[in-house]
């Protein structure tokens, strides 16, 4: 509708005339331009219009941006000069890294595997299994991941590294078993290799594929959780369960016919290769020792767990590390009620700033909140997107070397490389220096990352690791807290910045009627302030239909209501009800106008009034120890009165502290409940409580090595460090199920045969299982430390997550082996003693005290 049209609206109501006047005769119509809700610019220069496109839950973000891109593409040409169409920031970019750095890492554990099958069994033929096995695995994995709509991220990808060693674990255990069975036979016909095949994977299939389901059952606990928690690592439990799930089918259909058609020509005995002869050469004393002395190998194990109680309490924790996305996110806030003038123009100087950086290859600035329901931010919050350039390309910076400054020119040179005197900074490193230059007074910096600040806002709503929830029921004592609770987290050790989201206060201006004034001249003190209300704020007044549409009328203040808002107040009139008949009357007659300050935003949750106060953590800082120091210090501050709480209000922990505690309370009742479930499936296989406890109670002492190595190198616990925990407990069992396998070969032989009359015979069959066990067991050792290691030390996307799921693992893995190979037997020998002291006590035969012999014992 135009607005010479609606100046010729007739105005119908109030006075009766012949004809009724126009609104054009009692309105002034005009455009007028919308309150800008945000400014945004690209490197600090260039004024720019941002688009965010926000994807469904349940869409696949790769089809989206791809389609993105393509209507992108076609809008280019028609764009006139200078106009530009330019990409501040990209999902898939961030996927691209991180799906390189994993796959790289899945491909050096699948070369790895191979070269340890050719060191350890010296068979070409051999190595090809595992080259055809464990890519079949991965097929049907990805084949599973795509029915089940799992997308590839950063954790998924990560199941399918962790459990792939677990699933080459079964893989190399029954290759061995059968290159076992083979070195007796001398020139075997096909159907005697095939027998003997047949017969070394009836001997393990059983247990693999027990151990398989343990391993499995291992992740269950994941399932269990909710919200952020469970959507994080529920990709990566999926794709675990289904890896082996794959390696399972594959251990019954693909390998054994493969080991049946590759398992030809000369089968090396295990003793003939040298490095295996040496490797039992030096353990053999050990087993014999331990089995010896069973009191001095179980007291080194139990000292070695009670050696981990000291530094549970010092790990900390957290929900997530930083990951470094490649990208970074720079959140700074100014007090509350900026005007959008003042706040475009800092947001502009600090972006100019950080484009100056080598390192930096775009910065987009935006102040201000978008027109989307998901980024309801106010003035006083920026957001900038920096787009980093390759790390190849970033500037290399001086470092001092022990050689500097007495090595000459040549020596340097050549000692360079070796301990370059040059290195490419850190990321921590450059948001130190850009956190430095971009300080401005009254601004207060904090520095994320773009996926990670999305994924911490929708779970908890606030953008920084720890935030401080406060509740009151009035805004003056929100404000006052804020102010002292943010005084006291910027103190802590730990904190990079601490900031107080301020209600803020604006001055806004008010009417307050005069009650003799109005009586006076005969003007309802109601009808004053309503009159006063509208002129001040706005409001609707009336309605009307035209050309079959339905219109609104309203009143908006010329001037915002701010700034002249009082003067024009003063002017406005109403009518009187007294004897005049109506006159009009002035507000300034009826009352005084003044202005009030008002906070310039309230926030409510649940019905109550809060507030929060936004802590920024230094590089290396863990939530939980940073959290437990803060509590401390707010509960002297309350006991020494420095902060007075009245009743119902409230100072709370959130922000990733909130995720971690939901997560360890769930911890506490779902891993008693999996371990009930292993305790079952082992129990099916072993038919014998105590065989089912002693591979249980083994698990302790594999986690020894996996809390050391956290304490070590200084990764608190957290959802990715639980992963690698739960692996190091599955690979664990996984590993005690296949030396019961061998120990009771062993042992049940000897019984058969008779050989079983004192102690030493068991120490003998138990020594003998237990040395059988050393070629598959360091094989399996040397091929996931081999393909766990590169992980510790990666760089790119993802890296920070699979490091701290390979450090448990690492860790668990030594004292695993320790595990297996020297308490399990003791523990057995001392079970299998005090059954021969039964037989030999009642007279009940050996074989009946022990009971049927396994499945895979009998030949």
């Amino acid at each position: 509708m135009s607005l010479r049209r609606l100046n010729t609206i007739a105005v119908r109501g109030g006075t009766q005339t012949a004809t009724p006047p126009l609104l054009g005769d009692v309105a002034h119509f005009k455009l007028a331009e919308d309150m800008p809700t945000g400014l945004a610019d690209l490197d600090g220069d260039t004024p720019a219009v941002g688009g965010i496109v926000v994807i469904r839950r349940d869409a696949d973000p790769k089809v989206v941006i791809e389609r993105v891109k393509g209507v992108i593409e076609k809008l280019r040409p028609g764009l006139r000069h200078p106009i530009e169409l330019i990409t501040v920031y990209d999902r898939m970019e961030l996927a691209d890294r991180v799906g390189h750095t994993l796959l790289r890492a899945l491909a050096e554990e699948i070369a790895v595997v191979v070269l340890i099958i050719l060191i350890f069994l010296l068979h070409a033929r051999s190595a090809l299994i595992p080259l055809t096995t464990l890519p079949m695995v991965l097929l049907l994995t990805f084949a599973g991941m795509w029915v089940l709509g799992v997308p590839a991220t950063i954790m998924s990808l990560g199941g399918i590294g962790i459990a792939l060693g677990m699933a080459v674990d079964a893989d190399v255990v029954a290759l061995e078993a059968c290159h076992r069975r083979l070195e007796g036979e001398k020139s075997p016909s096909p159907r005697e290799r095939r027998n003997a095949i047949l017969a070394a994977a009836g001997s393990f299939a059983p247990a693999i594929l027990t151990a398989l389901l343990i391993t499995a059952l291992s992740f269950l606990p994941v399932f269990a959780f909710t919200g952020e928690t469970g959507r994080l690592l529920r990709p990566m439990a999926i794709t675990k369960t289904l890896v082996i799930a794959a390696a399972a089918l594959v251990a019954l259909t693909l390998a054994p016919a493969l080991r049946e058609r590759l398992l030809r020509g000369r089968v090396v005995p295990e003793f003939d290769n040298r490095i295996t002869r040496r490797l039992v050469r030096i353990y053999r004393p050990f087993v014999h020792f331990a089995l010896r002395r069973p009191v001095l190998t179980l007291l080194t194990a139990a000292l070695a767990v009670i050696s981990c109680l000291p530094i549970l309490t010092r790990l900390g924790g957290e929900f997530l590390p930083r990951l470094d996305e490649g990208d970074l996110l720079y959140m700074p806030t100014t007090a509350a009620g900026v005007s959008p003038g003042q706040a475009g123009v800092q947001l502009s100087k600090q972006d100019r700033t950080i484009h100056e950086f080598d390192e930096v290859a775009t910065v987009f600035g935006k102040v201000g909140r978008a027109e989307s329901a998901t980024d309801p931010a106010p003035f006083s919050m920026a957001e900038t997107t920096i787009r980093l350039r390759p790390r190849s390309e970033w500037p290399k910076q001086q470092q001092a070397r022990w050689y500097s400054s007495w090595a000459p020119a040549p020596i340097k040179r050549l000692l360079g490389l070796v301990w370059p005197e040059t290195k490419t900074p850190t990321t921590a490193e450059l948001v130190e220096k850009l956190d430095r230059a971009v300080a401005l007074p009254g601004w207060t910096n904090a520095w994320t990352a773009p996926a990670r600040a999305r994924m911490d806002m929708m779970s908890t709503g606030v953008r920084t690791p720890v935030g401080i929830r406060i509740v009151a029921g009035d805004p003056a004592r929100l404000e006052a807290l804020g102010a002292e609770v943010r005084k006291l987290a910027a103190r802590l050790p730990g904190t990079r910045s601490a900031v107080f989201e301020s209600l803020g206060g604006e001055p806004w201006p008010t009417f307050e009627p005069d009650p003799a004034a109005s009586a006076q001249h005969h003007v309802p003190p109601g009808l004053a302030q309503m009159t006063a209300n509208l002129v001040l704020t706005g409001g609707q007044v009336g309605e009307f239909d035209f050309d079959g549409k339905h219109y609104r009328v309203r009143v908006s203040p010329e001037s915002g209501g701010h700034d002249g808002g009082a003067d024009q107040l003063r002017e406005v009139t109403v009518r009187s009800t007294g004897p005049g008949g109506g006159q009009p009357v002035a507000l300034g007659l009826l009352g005084r106008s003044k202005f009030v300050t008002k906070p310039a935003m309230l926030r409510s949750e649940r019905g109550e009034l809060v507030s929060y106060v936004h802590v920024d953590l230094t590089e290396g800082t863990d939530v939980a120890t940073f959290v437990r120091h803060a509590q401390s210090e707010l509960d002297r501050a309350r006991n020494g009165n420095e902060l007075r709480l009245q009743p119902k209000e409230r100072i709370e922990w959130t922000g990733q502290y909130q995720l971690m505690t939901a997560g360890e309370t769930r911890l506490k009742w779902i891993v008693p409940l999996v371990a009930i479930l292993m305790l079952g499936l082992l129990f099916l296989l072993f038919r014998s409580l105590t065989e089912s406890l002693i591979v249980l109670v083994s698990v302790p002492f594999a986690l020894v090595g996996s809390f050391w190595t956290l304490y070590l190198v200084g990764y608190p616990l957290s959802a990715p460090v639980w992963v690698g925990l739960l692996s190091t407990a599955g690979l664990a069992m996984q590993t005690g199920v296949v030396m019961v396998v061998y120990i009771d070969d062993a042992f049940h032989r000897r019984v058969r045969d008779g050989q079983i009359q004192c102690r030493d015979d068991i120490v003998a069959a138990h020594a003998e299982g237990t040395v059988a066990r050393l070629r598959p067991k360091i094989m399996t050792i040397t091929t996931m430390a081999a393909g766990l290691l590169p992980l510790l030390w990666a760089q790119g996307a993802g890296a920070e997550i699979m490091r701290r799921v390979a450090a448990p693992m690492v860790g668990g893995l030594i004292t695993s082996a320790f595990l297996t190979l020297e308490v399990l037997p003791v523990l057995y020998t001392i079970w299998r003693t005090r059954q021969l002291r039964q037989s030999q006590r009642t007279g009940i035969p050996l074989e009946t005290i022990v009971g049927r012999a396994p499945a895979w014992t009998r030949r």
